[in-house]
């Protein structure tokens, strides 16, 4: 085995709505004997009480009351589990169009997206959407998984039918740090879930599970960004708190504070109370440097070496969250990690149009828009194409007025 597929394994699911996504989580639980005597007798009970004959699988994530009387998933339901060969965590994200934010949410924080079809329904449009971000996000795989294929006596035709219009879907995004794989499942039957599929041997892949623990996981080199969150300042020390965005850090570096142009050279690191040599890219950190100059919050700090420009104009795709219209014009505020800046979306370029998988001419953006703009700032930002740096690329815009988080944002090439 190799030994990029033990560490932890980031997961998503994705779909139109009652295309069974809850229900494949709930199988995956339940094959890798990952689910609690307590919470099996529970769903147990809510199965009876809803007069099944079998035991409800989809119950363990649609876990809110209001989800059990609506029979919907609202939330994002975070899931852990394990197999033998890794260990996983999963997000369940609603199909429901309104609630598509909560799937960018999810898949934001993914590295694999798993994106189910009702085999009798076929593509819908949330399907489209839901492959576009997870294409515009850069997850590292996506695995289609053709569900209820029981309700059609597990036809090997019919799943063909899906693989040349999914690879025609694929080829319009244009795409290409994705890897995608398909296969055909029962959820409802347990079907090519954790084991290898009993009922169509004319399937010739692996099951899910089996791709899931084989799936290695990319780390490209990034540069060293810091974000600074705040500082400590007593008698005997003082120190920079915050996260480490991307990149490596060792003791010695020359440091460069962008907003403060002012550079230090880094003395000391502390993981929590402990003093290391060097850290990592996820790390929250306590630096210690040279200089008596101590960074305001929002600071980006960078090694000496990957000097960052900064601008006040750049293209962006933005995923419009907010039922206020977003406008050309108006002020809003841009946050990046703890950094803050006013801006304003100067032109839309174009958006999608998932029906027509068209992109079209838009003068303001709708909840769920998904477009191409170009973004104008009042002072300078540092920030880099999320193709190349997502720490540095990703963003989310606030309403001055409301307060409310309006958008999230990829600055593009």
């Amino acid at each position: 085995m190799n030994r990029s597929s033990t560490f932890l394994l980031s997961l998503c699911t994705a779909g139109s709505v009652d295309d069974g996504k809850s229900t494949l989580i709930g199988q995956l639980l339940h094959q890798t004997h990952s689910i609690p005597d307590d919470k099996w007798t529970e769903i147990t009970q809510a199965s009876l009480a809803k007069g099944l004959n079998f035991i409800d699988l989809s119950l363990l994530t649609d876990g809110l009351i209001i989800e059990r009387e609506k029979n919907i998933t609202i939330d994002v339901a975070y899931i852990y589990f394990a197999s033998e060969k890794r260990k996983y965590i999963l997000a369940d994200t609603p199909g429901h169009l309104e609630y598509t934010r909560n799937m960018i949410t999810g898949a934001s924080q993914s590295q694999v997206c798993l994106i189910m079809i009702d085999a009798k329904k076929g593509l819908q449009e949330q399907t489209k959407r839901h492959l576009y971000i997870a294409c515009l996000l850069g997850l590292q795989e996506v695995i289609f998984c053709v569900n209820k294929m029981d309700l059609l006596g597990y036809e090997q035709a019919i799943f063909e039918s899906y693989l040349s219009d999914l690879q025609a879907l694929i080829n319009s995004f244009h795409t290409k740090n994705t890897h995608f794989s398909f296969l055909p499942i029962s959820a409802l039957e347990g079907e090519n879930i954790a084991f290898p599929t009993q009922k169509m041997p004319w399937y010739k892949g692996e099951c899910l599970l089996s791709l899931l623990e084989k799936i290695e996981i990319k780390t490209a080199e990034k540069p060293m960004r810091f974000g600074a969150q705040g500082k400590i300042e007593t008698l005997n020390f003082q120190g920079i708190t915050g996260k480490l965005l991307s990149g490596n850090l060792k003791v010695g570096d020359n440091l460069v504070f962008l907003q403060g142009n002012t550079t230090a050279k880094l003395t000391a690191i502390y993981k929590g109370e402990k003093k290391v040599a060097e850290a990592k890219a996820g790390e929250s950190l306590v630096l210690a440097t040279d200089s008596p100059f101590l960074p305001e919050r929002g600071e980006i700090i960078i090694v000496e070496s990957a000097i960052l420009q900064g601008k006040t104009a750049f293209s962006a795709t933005l995923c419009w969250l907010d039922e206020v219209e977003g406008e050309t014009g108006k002020k809003y505020i841009l946050q990046q990690g703890t950094f803050e800046i006013f801006v304003f979306i100067e032109k839309i370029k174009e958006k999608m149009n998932f029906l027509s998988m068209q992109y079209e001419a838009a003068n303001s953006l709708k909840m769920n828009d998904i477009a191409a703009v170009f973004i104008r700032t009042e002072t300078a930002i540092f920030i880099e194409n999320f193709a190349e740096n997502a720490a540095m690329g990703r963003f989310i815009l606030i309403d001055c007025e409301t307060n409310r988080t309006v958008a999230l944002g990829l600055k593009n090439t």
